[in-house]
């Protein structure tokens, strides 16, 4: 495992190029791109921000090509205002590093790192594990590997994607356009404060189950909509106590059925759109 980082003359092992990116003055980027260790083998990169938007883009490349932009810093360099007639010293670190081991690249951020932003470009067939906690929006784009992102306070959007995807969002809606579905896969896309707002083709196969407590569900496919109940009951408090809990929502098949497709939002509507 080789570890990496941006600021620093990186190894000759991993032959990575640090260059400065063109772009706005108020809104510079770094870009640094990770060589693989097995080019023809999907990838998967692995990133949680603290603070901070990712973008994420599919295409031919045959590495992972990583871009910070804007207001990279970090709070451990901000001078505290009792230190005059004092220099500072430095004494190692980073606010990022990259590791990359087995086709496995991992993207870690102090914790005292913030950036506005980060790009990746990918090659398509990349596996993503994302997850940003505040500042930021969640874009993925022309991915065909699977897809888990976790996003507390910001919209997660994808567009043409193929692979399983597992996506939360707790206080912003979830826009999911997929040109293609992964055979046999169970999906699941949830938010609690936003719409849920999924793009299928015409031949996707799904058992639906879509739950939404203020809203409506709306669907673009031909399919019978039924109403569930599920019950559970736990024992609470002794063994004559018991505390029962009932789920609602709705329940429906496409194109006579498939893996199971979830949809849950608390606040915000639900749409299942057939793409054209």
């Amino acid at each position: 495992m080789i570890s990496i980082s941006p600021t620093r003359t990186l190894p000759a092992l991993l032959a990575a190029l640090l260059v400065a990116a063109p772009g706005q003055a108020d809104d510079p980027a770094e870009r640094l791109t990770v060589p693989l260790s097995d080019p023809a083998r999907p990838a998967t990169v692995s990133m949680n921000l603290l603070n901070g938007g990712i973008d994420v883009t599919g295409s031919a490349v045959k590495q992972v090509i990583v871009e910070l932009h804007g207001n990279v810093t970090s709070r451990q360099a901000r001078r505290p205002e009792n230190t005059e007639g004092l220099k500072r010293v430095d004494i190692g670190g980073s606010a990022f590093g990259i590791e990359e081991a087995a086709n496995v690249v991992e993207i870690k951020p102090s914790i005292f790192s913030h950036v506005d932003r980060i790009g990746l470009e990918v090659p398509r067939s990349t596996n993503l594990k994302l997850k940003t906690l505040s500042g930021g929006d969640i874009n993925v784009s022309h991915i065909d590997g699977d897809i888990e992102v976790e996003n507390l306070n910001g919209e997660v959007k994808l567009s043409d994607v193929s692979g399983a995807s597992l996506i939360h969002t707790l206080n912003g809606k979830i826009v999911a356009v997929f040109s293609r579905v992964p055979a046999g896969k169970s999906m699941s896309l949830s938010s609690l404060n936003g719409d849920v707002d999924i793009t299928l083709p015409a031949n996707a196969k799904f058992n639906v189950r879509a739950k939404t407590d203020n809203g409506a569900v709306y669907s673009g496919f031909e399919m019978k909509l039924q109403p569930y109940r599920n019950e559970s009951q736990d024992a609470s408090g002794g063994t004559d106590r018991h505390r029962r809990r009932v789920e609602t929502g709705t329940y429906g098949t496409i194109n006579g059925g498939g893996p199971d497709l979830q949809l849950t939002t608390f606040n915000g509507n639900i749409y299942i759109r057939q793409a054209h």
